[in-house]
């Protein structure tokens, strides 16, 4: 985000992605900016984000906007592991026809939060350490996060870190309702 500075009119850029925005802090050369103030950034940001929002409006009703689909392996997994007669062996064999998810998935499972005495060789020792319902939701996360690739560096750190955010949330809430049913 940019700013003006009030002193000299000097485009000066503004840390929101690095810094809560109360926090946000401007300097320029002419020692006149300082600090801003929480409303001057929010209102800022929500003229910003109607402008994105119009834009993907428009450019979704004109056909120009083209929305990712999730790859076929989503859904085959998801349904495989919501079918009692699907194990693990069946599975795998669709995971392993994406070498980025059986390898990513690979990686999870021998990871702290479920590595085990024994690494997780192959993507069937995966998917059983994993249990299925994580498989489901682990695999909608990996393959959903490569939709989401952008060529400005600015916005890809941004969604980087809502996307951080967001699976700290999931997994919070996950750990959080799994004690209150206990």
């Amino acid at each position: 985000m940019w700013l003006t500075c009030p002193g000299c009119s000097a485009r000066l850029e503004v840390p929101v992605l690095d810094v809560p925005l109360e926090q946000a802090v401007i300097s320029c050369d002419c020692g006149v900016a300082g600090r801003l103030r929480f409303e001057q950034v929010r209102s800022r940001m929500d003229s910003a984000v109607a402008k994105l929002t119009a834009r993907l409006r428009q450019d979704l009703e004109s056909n120009r906007l083209k929305l990712p689909a999730l790859p076929d392996v989503v859904l085959k997994v998801e349904r495989m592991a919501r079918d009692e007669n699907a194990g693990a062996p069946e599975i795998a064999a669709v995971v392993e026809r994406d070498p980025v998810l059986a390898t990513k998935l690979l990686k999870l499972a021998n990871s702290v939060l479920y590595r085990g005495r024994v690494e997780a060789r192959t993507v069937q020792q995966a998917i059983a350490r994993l249990g299925m319902a994580n498989l489901r939701d682990y695999v909608l996360a990996i393959l959903s996060r490569e939709l989401y690739v952008v060529a400005d560096p600015a916005l890809g750190r941004f969604i980087e870190r809502l996307w951080e955010h967001a699976i700290t949330v999931a997994v919070a809430s996950r750990e959080l309702a799994t004690r209150m049913r206990t």
